[in-house]
């Protein structure tokens, strides 16, 4: 009796695992940009976000990365989360394509006979070559190593294949599939991916005895399965991304629970589907039809009940939304996509610059009661600190030079937006309220005041759209008033009608806020730049 060769099939799954990382990592490498454009043109229906879904995880090779496209145009406001939905539905049609590849391709032929040209031709151009015929280094070296997976797998079901008994589970009854759906579920906890599971259930189909209708309760198992991982993505991600899992996980248990119901007649119906088709009859293939039809029958089951589900879970998650100190955009998932990673980025300044502006004006506001912003400074203070985690984290990444110099931009206005909240924060500590002086120089604060809120307005621009006018002309009208409003609090502190104290407490105040301004002022002059940079 032949031992099972351990070493060969974990080492097999590890290199499914590496191909399967070069492979996507090149593609989005070669064509991110491009697919990122092609999906901001071709979701604005149900119909073409399903698509374009099943087109960009058919050529990514990975739903995960399609699910970050999703989440990064609902957070930049490209798509609605109800539109998304329709994406993700074509993400999870687009994974069976794997299975047609494996089925197809990898068990029909000597496929060591491509995988070691494929994977050397690959790391010579990644060596060489810069950008895109780089990137395609890596995709052709990915596939090489898939292949190369594909022979190691084979090989070892094919030396062992005396030694799998599927007997004890076949002997289980009307519990036998519920076991098989078991097992698919668990080696997909294991590998931590539902390809790798479904791979190697086609592989043990065509190497085995095993009978189809229990390997297709596998494939059931293993895409349930797959819903975990979801889970752990979402753990601590937005409200966007927690809603995109838990679209993952319904669709994926509904589409599992019906499936198993149906199991029988499914399996049926393959067999009438391939012969009207006269397609290949091997087991391989009815298995990656299956895990066709299975996601099909989930996109069936969801037309429906998406626009309720849409709605539902934009009510489960909203307590994010409205958090201040809880970053909206940032989402840890988007770092592996640079361009939505950078977008986010780009948003969450947008929402610290508002937040920022709203207190400012508060403090205006409220200068003259009892009040305090205190506490909501502080939580601006946390928030600021997220960002600038983010963008350690982004800067660790390998990134295009166009994004790398977007990133230092972004650093360069949280900067600024940073030293705007400092000069807040001092400001409130100090003058938690501003007592009532006589009714001329009262005036002259509060136009002053009046000032500082009209600039305000030329400074809530989002990042990346043309700002208003806050000219170097305004900025010096400014300062006159700025000099004017000084000159008066010296004269009312010579005529005696404020204080020393007062007056220098006053004093504080304007220039803390003129600074206050200067920094927003650099801030947007920062994103003019970087717009007229890239409309050039």
């Amino acid at each position: 009796m032949h031992e099972f060769p351990y070493g060969m099939f974990f080492g097999g799954v590890g290199l499914f695992l590496i191909g399967m990382m070069l492979m996507t990592d090149g593609l989005k490498a070669a064509s991110g940009p491009t697919l990122v454009k092609f999906l901001e043109k071709t979701t604005n229906t149900r119909l073409k976000g399903f698509l374009s879904g099943f087109i960009a995880t058919t050529i990514l090779q990975s739903s995960a990365a399609t699910t970050l496209l999703a989440i990064g145009f609902i957070n930049a406001g490209i798509l609605t989360f109800a539109n998304s939905l329709w994406l993700l539905f074509g993400a999870n049609v687009g994974t069976s394509m794997t299975g047609w590849f494996v089925a197809l391709v990898g068990l029909k032929i000597k496929v060591e006979i491509f995988a070691m040209p494929m994977i050397g031709a690959g790391v010579f151009l990644q060596m060489f070559f810069k950008k895109k015929l780089g990137a395609f280094g890596w995709i052709l070296a990915g596939f090489g190593i898939l292949f190369l997976w594909l022979g190691f797998i084979q090989e070892a079901f094919s030396q062992a294949s005396s030694l799998f008994d599927f007997t004890p589970l076949l002997n289980l009854g009307m519990w036998s599939t519920l076991a098989f759906l078991g097992v698919g579920l668990v080696v997909t906890l294991l590998a931590q991916s539902s390809t790798v599971s479904t791979a190697l259930i086609l592989s043990l189909s065509a190497t085995t005895d095993l009978p189809i209708i229990s390997a297709a309760a596998a494939i059931i198992g293993a895409n349930i399965g797959s819903t975990i991982t979801a889970i752990y993505g979402a753990m601590g991600a937005t409200a966007n991304a927690k809603r995109a899992a838990s679209a993952h996980i319904l669709f994926n248990v509904t589409a599992g629970i019906v499936s198993f119901a149906l199991l029988p007649f499914l399996v049926q119906f393959l067999d009438i589907f391939i012969e009207f088709f006269k397609m290949d009859s091997s087991d391989a293939t009815k298995l990656a039809l299956f895990h066709t039809l299975f996601n099909v029958l989930g996109v069936l089951l969801m037309i429906p009940l998406a626009k309720y589900i849409a709605q539902f879970l934009e009510k489960c998650f909203t307590k994010d939304d409205i958090l201040i100190e809880k970053p909206k955009y940032l989402d840890d998932n988007l770092l592996s996509m640079p361009p939505l990673a950078i977008e986010a980025l780009s948003k969450e300044l947008d929402r610290f610059r508002d937040l920022l502006i709203t207190s400012v004006r508060g403090f205006v506001s409220y200068l003259h009661e009892e009040w305090t912003i205190l506490p909501k400074i502080n939580k601006l203070d946390e928030l600021g600190t997220s960002i600038t985690d983010y963008i350690n984290k982004m800067a660790k990444s390998t990134m295009a030079e166009s994004i790398a110099e977007q990133l230092t931009e972004c650093l360069r206005i949280r900067d600024q937006y940073s030293k705007s909240a400092d000069y807040l924060k001092k400001l409130v500590s100090e003058h938690k309220e501003l007592k009532k002086y006589d009714e001329a120089m009262d005036k002259q604060i509060y136009e002053f005041l009046h000032k500082i809120d009209i600039l305000l307005e030329y400074i809530d621009t989002p990042i990346g759209s043309k700002p208003k006018n806050l000219s170097k002309r305004k900025l010096d009208e400014f300062d006159v008033d700025y000099g004017n409003f000084k000159q008066l609090l010296m004269k009312s502190t010579v005529v005696g009608t404020t204080s020393i104290k007062d007056m220098e407490s006053i004093t504080n105040l304007a220039r803390s806020l003129r600074r206050m301004i200067y920094s927003f002022a650099k801030a947007q002059k920062i994103t003019y730049h970087n717009l007229e940079e890239n409309t050039k």
